[in-house]
């Protein structure tokens, strides 16, 4: 089982995803930014090191929003979703085929991985206001 860190970055009101390419397991889907811990290495510093990789962007971890395992097919990967606040830089898609700033209340408008639809779900019945406690905005 592989353990994967994923971010949940907010800012004006909207949520972060990211599209994978057509050529990664789970082709064009939507997901939220992160990847696979590597040896010796925390949940935490995961999350902070896929969004330096991936995003071009410095983050720090505020809390765990979300936590799942999930039994794909091929594999089974234990998901940690961190609510994190951006420190600096400008997000690129270094990785994805396409990032998107987008409203809570909106997101099941997307397909994303299997493993996100319950945290989907939650997200998208999130006040505005919880967010804007969690994130300071």
């Amino acid at each position: 089982m592989c353990s994967v860190s994923a971010a949940i970055l907010y800012q004006h009101q909207k949520l972060l995803i990211s599209q994978r390419k057509a050529g990664d397991s789970c082709p064009l889907l939507w997901e939220f930014p992160g990847g696979k811990q590597e040896s010796n290495e925390t949940a935490e510093r995961c999350v902070v090191r896929e969004c330096r990789e991936e995003l071009g962007i410095v983050v720090k971890p505020l809390s765990v929003c979300y936590r799942t395992v999930y039994a794909y097919p091929d594999r089974t990967v234990r998901l940690i979703f961190f609510f994190v606040k951006k420190v600096c830089g400008k997000e690129q898609t270094y990785v994805h085929n396409k990032l998107l700033w987008v409203p809570p209340d909106k997101l099941k408008q997307y397909s994303f991985c299997p493993a996100n639809h319950e945290l989907i779900y939650k997200l998208s019945h999130t006040s505005l206001d919880i967010f804007e406690k969690i994130f300071g905005d």
